[in-house]
């Protein structure tokens, strides 16, 4: 009794087929009450996408992360062996590739001219190498599976695909560091050779 009594005009109780409910109503002079009087919470930051600065310096981050991931993958492509013993990698380039696209999705660059042009070619660059990899990842499982030990690798059809993948991340490559070259210039920033991505 004194725990409904203290709840009263607060919450409503209903009992249904033997079940409690609990039906909130707002009392007047209640801080939720007052706050839901005055609409939605907005938040205190206001949302932007940062300056020309801020959006290179983000473009940056992500070129050499593309670098770094990059220059880790070192692989023996003349045996079985050796190229089976790359999956480990190749696993983590993947991994690394998927992050890297989601991020350059959705970077944000509208300050940074010409920005649909940086976008797109961010976005082709590391989708086609994203592909690529997937493909060799794949080659690379298959020759592992064959036990093949220092025969030459064959070549299959996830080869011929992390080939094709790789001629279209090229030129991608080639018009993204065109495009940022002159913006890191700019700004202060590392500039770029299309082979480093």
């Amino acid at each position: 009794m004194l725990w409904t009594g203290i709840l009263a005009g607060a919450l409503g109780v209903g009992v249904v087929s033997g079940q409690v409910f609990l039906l909130y109503r707002p009392v007047a002079g209640h801080p939720v009450a007052e706050q839901a009087s005055r609409g939605p919470v907005r938040s205190a930051t206001p949302s932007t996408a940062g300056d020309a600065r801020t959006q290179a310096r983000g473009v940056d981050a992500l070129l050499a992360s593309g670098k770094k991931a990059h220059d880790r993958l070192q692989y023996d492509a003349d045996t079985c062996d050796g190229l089976a013993a790359a999956v480990p990698a190749f696993r983590r380039i993947v991994r690394d590739r998927q992050a890297e696209l989601s991020e350059a999705r959705k970077l944000p660059v509208d300050r940074l001219a010409p920005a649909a042009e940086l976008q797109r070619a961010l976005v082709d660059s590391y989708r086609f190498a994203l592909e690529a990899d997937r493909a060799y990842l794949a080659w690379a499982e298959e020759t592992g599976s064959q036990d093949c030990g220092d025969a030459a690798p064959p070549s299959t059809s996830d080869l011929a695909d992390a080939r094709a993948a790789d001629d279209k991340a090229a030129p991608a490559k080639r018009r993204l560091v065109a495009l940022w070259n002159p913006v890191a210039l700019s700004q202060g920033l590392p500039s770029y050779t299309w082979r480093d991505l």
